[in-house]
């Protein structure tokens, strides 16, 4: 069994290297660039879109920005204020 993290979580300049994992995962290629420098071994996993979402009318969107990630209303309290305005 391989055991993988997740680290979704930017919240400083050098990534914990999560000791106790085999493999990291994320979503930010300075994380990836940083363990594999320092030999822990690493991908990065991009976010993924539906193939169905091609096939959308983008001619008639309210809205011309995507947000991806999560809301969580005890973390992310400055980025959540941002979008509240």
């Amino acid at each position: 069994m391989i055991s993988v993290c997740w680290d979704a979580t930017i919240g400083s300049f050098f990534p914990p290297v999560h000791e106790n994992y085999k493999l990291r995962a994320t979503l930010f290629e300075p994380f990836v660039k940083y363990w594999n420098q320092h030999g822990f071994k690493s991908f990065l996993l991009p976010p993924a879109f539906p193939d169905s979402w091609n096939n959308l009318d983008s001619s008639k969107k309210e809205i011309d920005i995507l947000f991806y990630g999560q809301v969580n209303e005890h973390f992310f309290s400055e980025r959540n204020g941002l979008l509240m305005k």
